[in-house]
């Protein structure tokens, strides 16, 4: 069973441990030593060969009884290993270290015909830090084919789940809740019972494509916002309880069936219009679903799979979600510099979620602006949240900005951010001033926070620009609400005192990395086009 061992990489144990004599305060000397094992740097040529052991990264034993339990029918069967090819080794890693559920997930997800994508969509939407429930959702959306015959494509893309997952977390409060009642009726049927027939899964992740395809029209000062929630409720509604057959040919304009084919691509059209009707068919699943004529053909389903019945859990209502969406609604007023929200109502709101004290004048602004936001914006906040942000920033700080900041940056960049210590990566021996200046090269900007020795104080900076190679890098940092950028080398960035333009013995703290696809989370680092995905919107 040579399948089965220790990454080379990792040395080998002693599993009998060091026998200490004497005892008592452990004076006494060792009377027979581990031996000596010459560690080997080498990478194998198939990592999927050799499985990586969970141990070492997951805190617990690795559960080997697992892996050679009926191992011919196993997720390690060496035929089903080259699905993933590079991957598997992260996928042992997962599925040693996962609970049963999350096992018949990761096995019904590697059975797919576009495994590989489902799976890379998988680890991004881990990242975007999607609920679970939803996370597997999309990425079997994304694993099982729509059609039995090649080429085969998924119910959805790897970019559609990702922007569907962050599209919900930016949702207001009204929306979201709507949202989520919608996935928990999906595949029942007036009294929320499970139909025959029905795939709650598939239900599910089309309404989720359907969210993310109105992403443009989501935003909190949208006036079509509401329209755009509605369609996505009607849609839920009229597409409940269909069997899997349905689903897969009425949400697409590609012909699966030739005798089904949508009315206007039937018609005589120009290769031009026929492209553009296949497009928007295939980011949309309402317009084909309204293209085909919102009939339900008695088509032949069959029962959903288990994975597809896992039921919804009660939706996080915790009112300091609303947070990112509030600053969403503030950037964009100032963006748009709109005259009802003017910069001293702004500032007044800011300052009160900070928790400092106002006077009674700022104090007035504040309510001036909370009460543009309820007439003006869309489903922006509730406003029993704003006294539990105030608590919140007062006290024990709890709330996770990092995270809503990512999900406020993937809103408009369309990657998903991970924090990263600057100290960790260093530790770690990562290259952090490589991430920033490939992200940057890239065209996306880089959130840096520097903080000051022995203060609370935090100053907030961006990566704008990227000059010179190796040794003689220059980042180009830009301070909020300022146009002067400063220029810093990369050595000093990261080196223990900043210059005095940046604070008193100040230091860089973190940076917001864009992993995106990337799959840059340590300790793996696999680019990503050489995972030769299809990154289809």
């Amino acid at each position: 069973m040579s399948a089965i061992q220790r990454n080379n990489a990792v040395p080998a144990r002693n599993l009998g441990g060091v026998r200490l004599g004497g005892g008592g305060g452990g004076a006494a000397r060792a009377t027979r030593q581990a031996a000596k094992v010459k560690r080997r740097v080498d990478v194998p040529a198939d990592p999927a060969a050799e499985l990586m052991p969970a141990a070492e990264f997951l805190g617990h034993e690795t559960d080997f009884a697992a892996i050679l339990e009926r191992f011919p029918d196993s997720p390690f069967d060496p035929a089903r290993r080259k699905i993933l090819g590079r991957l598997m080794g992260m996928f042992a890693m997962d599925y040693q270290g996962a609970n049963p559920e999350e096992r018949r997930f990761l096995k019904r997800l590697l059975s797919g015909h576009n495994a590989r994508e489902g799976y890379v969509a998988n680890r991004s939407l881990h990242l975007c830090g999607a609920p679970h429930v939803i996370r597997r959702t999309l990425a079997l959306g994304v694993a099982e084919a729509r059609f039995a015959t090649r080429p085969t494509h998924g119910f959805l893309g790897a970019v559609q789940a990702r922007t569907a997952v962050t599209t919900f977390r930016m949702l207001g409060p009204k929306a979201r809740e709507t949202v989520w009642n919608l996935l928990t009726l999906a595949g029942g049927d007036a009294r929320g019972r499970p139909q025959i027939g029905a795939d709650r899964l598939l239900e599910r992740a089309l309404v989720l494509k359907a969210l993310a395809a109105r992403r443009h029209r989501l935003g909190p000062w949208s006036a079509d916002g509401p329209r755009a929630v509605d369609e996505v409720a009607t849609f839920a509604v009229e597409l409940r309880g269909a069997g899997r057959a349905v689903l897969a040919a009425r949400t697409t304009l590609f012909p699966g069936d030739p005798s089904r084919v949508a009315p206007r691509l039937a018609a005589p059209t120009g290769p031009g219009a026929r492209a553009v009707l296949l497009a928007q068919g295939e980011v949309d699943p309402v317009f084909a679903w309204s293209e085909h004529g919102r009939k339900r053909d008695d088509l032949p389903g069959g029962q959903s799979a288990e994975v597809g019945d896992e039921a919804f859990p009660d939706l996080d209502r915790s009112p300091l979600q609303d947070r990112p969406r509030l600053h969403q609604a503030l950037a964009e007023a100032r963006a748009k510099n709109d005259p009802d929200l003017d910069l001293r109502s702004r500032d007044a709101l800011t300052d009160y979620l900070a928790g400092r004290e106002l006077s009674d004048n700022r104090l007035a602004l504040k309510d001036q602006a909370l009460a543009v936001l309820g007439q003006r914006g869309f489903d922006v906040i509730r406003l029993e949240a704003v006294e539990a942000m105030r608590e919140d920033a007062r006290g024990v700080y709890r709330f996770d900005a990092a995270r809503a900041l990512g999900d406020l940056m993937s809103r408009y960049t369309g990657a998903a951010y991970v924090r990263r210590l600057f100290s960790d990566q260093i530790t770690a021996g990562a290259d952090p001033l490589g991430q920033i200046v490939h992200a940057v090269q890239r065209g996306l900007a880089v959130p840096i926070t520097v903080n000051e020795l022995k203060s609370p104080t935090s100053h907030a900076f961006a990566a704008v620009s990227a000059r010179g190679e190796a040794e003689t890098t220059e980042l180009g940092l830009r301070p909020p609400a300022e146009t002067a950028v400063l220029n810093i080398g990369g050595k000093a960035l990261l080196g223990l005192v900043l210059p005095e333009t940046f604070g008193r013995k100040a230091r860089a703290d973190l940076f917001m990395a864009p992993a995106a696809l990337d799959l840059l989370a340590p300790p793996f680092g696999i680019p990503f086009p050489e995972l030769g995905i299809e990154d289809r919107l």
